[in-house]
């Protein structure tokens, strides 16, 4: 009879552990649905709609904006000329870094060279020289906080933030998944071709 009962036990608490399992599950997939409805609506509203979260809304332009490189040079919304890869990372953020290698060597390809491409680090109490000197490398480097005016400029809310710039100063292109393989890739000229 203790089997039984042990039994009756046993099979009631899988029940309500699978009843639990399955409401939990619903919740999951409404919520889900409910992001995909108001990344829908966003899509849907075209260029200069709200954007994703930690993205400048695509298609809008650069606010105005006055910053100051690591080198001391000055740097507004008007030295944005040409095509510009802006990367927006920090020290201390672990997606940051494995990023850091593929923006790298994306930035590495552009036209124009560091001229093109502005990386924002987030100056938590002092930049890592050895991350400075990479990024110089390839970047005109400014040290930014979350109330700095570039970072509103363009609106970025969270890092990583990669985004391209057009000449005429909008953002085409943003977001923390930024495929920058592919834009190396398109930014390699074909072999043979003139450079």
């Amino acid at each position: 009879m203790t089997y039984l009962a042990a039994t009756v036990v046993l099979l009631a608490a899988v029940v309500l552990l699978q009843l639990w399992v399955t409401l939990d599950q619903s919740r999951r997939i409404e919520a889900l649905r409910a992001g995909i409805d108001r990344l829908e609506a966003r899509f849907d509203a075209g260029p200069g709609s709200a954007g994703l979260a930690g993205m400048h809304p695509v298609g809008l332009p650069v606010a105005e904006f006055d910053a100051v490189t690591v080198d001391g040079e000055v740097l507004t919304r008007e030295d944005l000329t040409g095509w510009t890869l802006v990367a927006a990372v920090s020290p201390n953020c672990p997606p940051c870094q494995e990023r850091l290698p593929e923006f790298l060597s994306a930035a590495a390809l552009v036209p124009g060279g560091r001229a093109q491409v502005l990386a924002l680090v987030m100056d938590d109490g002092g930049l890592p020289p050895a991350l400075v000197a990479q990024l110089q490398d390839v970047a005109r480097v400014v040290a930014i906080r979350p109330d700095s005016a570039v970072f509103r400029a363009l609106g970025l809310q969270y890092l990583p933030t990669f985004q391209w710039v057009s000449p005429d100063r909008v953002v085409e292109l943003a977001g923390p998944t930024v495929d920058l393989g592919v834009v190396a890739h398109l930014l390699t000229p074909p072999v043979g071709a003139p450079t």
